[in-house]
């Protein structure tokens, strides 16, 4: 049997075809806890504490967040202060399941109004300061009226798709309720 010698140059090009191949491997399994502490940005424009997300700094957000995953829970309902935890929450939510598990996500507000504003001034600003979504979501540009360079997220007038996950903010002000029909609990439904 012969053995063949690899050159330098051939030995690059393979470590360079094996490095190639990383954008078909899948994600590494993280929970959301794990997901948010290694990959999650606060957005100076959005918190008095920007940067790196540290779930630990947020010890109230362990518990909800854990459940997020826990095959027994269908329904996640928060009752906290205002400005604690629940839009980063909510957040970490979407941004996981873009980044993680993509699939169709609807994300509710409560009036049209706070959907845009949460979009604009929440959403939009987390993208951008968040590496692992901004390589995923291209956020689509336009000037204001100042003929500022902002972003937006927009979505169609009619959605055609199943929705895997739905995130439900501020129901309870609507008058509206977050229950699935019996037949459609599935863990991860926030």
């Amino acid at each position: 049997m012969t053995m063949k010698t690899i050159d330098n140059s051939m030995l690059r090009a393979l470590i360079e075809y094996d490095n190639g191949l990383d954008v078909y491997r899948p994600p590494p399994k993280l929970s959301l806890i794990e997901w948010a502490d290694k990959f999650r940005r606060v957005a100076a424009k959005t918190s008095a504490s920007p940067g790196h997300w540290r779930t630990s700094s947020q010890p109230i957000a362990f518990g909800p967040m854990a459940a997020v995953f826990d095959h027994d829970t269908d329904t996640i309902s928060i009752m906290a202060g205002t400005q604690i935890l629940k839009t980063e929450l909510l957040i970490n939510v979407a941004a996981y399941y873009i980044c993680q598990d993509p699939s169709p996500i609807l994300f509710v507000q409560p009036t049209q109004n706070a959907a845009q504003s949460f979009s604009k001034e929440r959403f939009s600003p987390t993208i951008e300061a968040t590496p692992a979504l901004r390589n995923v979501i291209e956020l689509p540009k336009y000037r204001d009226g100042d003929g500022v360079w902002r972003t937006a997220i927009t979505l169609p007038e009619e959605i055609y798709t199943p929705i895997a996950r739905a995130v439900l903010d501020e129901l309870v002000e609507r008058g509206l309720t977050a229950r699935p029909a019996e037949d459609d609990r599935r863990p991860g439904i926030v």
